[in-house]
């Protein structure tokens, strides 16, 4: 990015930095922005990517219910002092703005506070603040040096968009206390949101319903090979989180599935009736019959043979299901 650039972008984004204001809002719903990227993932608690395209072609709008506006309200309330406060603690103060990608202007994002000479410590310069009014969970993660998936698109985002490596992510919990994580940008999730991001934008273009296909579950990259032996898998907690969570959704979908293929052999059953079997199209179905299992308790020879030594060798098995 050429400075010349920056400046034009500055007075051309002057009016919509405020986040909020009527202009900005015009603004933002003429690209994606930070706070869409988790979706492109199917990393958003709130929407899915059909659901980010049908609002951004304005078919649907964004409905919050009132503990979700509550909390939006409140962070719209303490983040300028919360702002404030990180600007006594690094000792620069950072900008509330808006920009554009310089080669995709669709690609956009809103900035709680920006400063392009700060220095960081790899000798790179360029420093992005994110503000939340944390939730207990995601502010507990804070306290952990963590932060959440859905919030570690929109940094990355942000960090494309103004060609900027450092972030700080600052996280206020409702009981008051502050916590500040700093991180680098991660160019894999860069280069899967850009490429998703152009995706999106040319099914909103062409009004073409996304599919789950072209946007599945994204899962973080893991750091280290998983190991089969049975020995403890070094894995990130949210590349874990990631992978759980990817496999409930196909688990639901394959339970979703069975469900309607099982209500769709009860229809047949009726179709078949005392017919032996059908064949219809590229299927075959009917009755068959089969025999029974032997019930080994009714033989009067094994009464007194113990089966156990007949038994095979146990075989580790794997599971997986939604605690409760």
């Amino acid at each position: 990015m050429t400075l010349d650039w920056l400046s034009q972008n500055d007075a051309r984004k002057e009016s919509e930095s405020v986040q909020g204001s009527e202009a900005w809002k015009k603004w933002r719903s003429k690209g994606l922005g930070g706070s869409d990227s988790a979706a492109l993932f199917g990393w958003s608690p709130y929407k899915t990517v059909k659901q980010l395209w049908s609002e951004k072609l304005g078919r649907t709008v964004p409905v919050f219910g009132p503990f979700q506006q509550a909390a939006m309200d409140r962070g719209k309330r303490l983040e300028p002092i919360i702002r404030k406060r990180f600007e006594e603690i690094v000792g620069v103060p950072f900008t509330e703005k808006t920009e554009e990608h310089k080669e995709f202007s669709f690609i956009r994002a809103s900035y709680d506070g920006i400063h392009r000479t700060f220095k960081n410590e790899d000798g790179s310069v360029g420093r992005i603040l994110e503000i939340k009014t944390a939730n207990q969970k995601d502010h507990a993660m804070a306290k952990a040096g963590e932060v959440p998936l859905k919030y570690l698109t929109q940094l990355n985002w942000m960090g494309l968009v103004a060609g900027i490596s450092w972030f700080d992510y600052v996280s206020y919990g409702s009981d008051g206390t502050y916590e500040r994580v700093t991180l680098k940008a991660d160019p894999l999730i860069q280069e899967e949101l850009l490429k998703r991001a152009k995706l999106l934008w040319k099914c909103i273009e062409e009004k073409t319903e996304p599919t789950d296909v072209d946007f599945p579950y994204w899962i973080y990259p893991l750091k280290a090979p998983l190991d089969l032996s049975g020995s403890e898998e070094q894995v990130a907690e949210q590349e874990t989180e990631a992978l759980v969570a990817e496999a409930l959704k196909f688990q639901e979908e394959m339970n979703a599935a069975e469900a309607r293929f099982d209500a769709a052999k009860e229809k047949l059953k009726k179709v078949l009736g005392d017919r032996e079997k059908m064949q219809c199209g590229e299927a075959i179905f009917g009755w068959q019959i089969r025999k029974g299992s032997v019930d080994y308790g009714k033989i009067p020879a094994l009464e007194t043979i113990d089966l156990e030594p007949y038994r095979k060798g146990e075989v580790k098995a794997f599971y997986f299901k939604r605690a409760k």
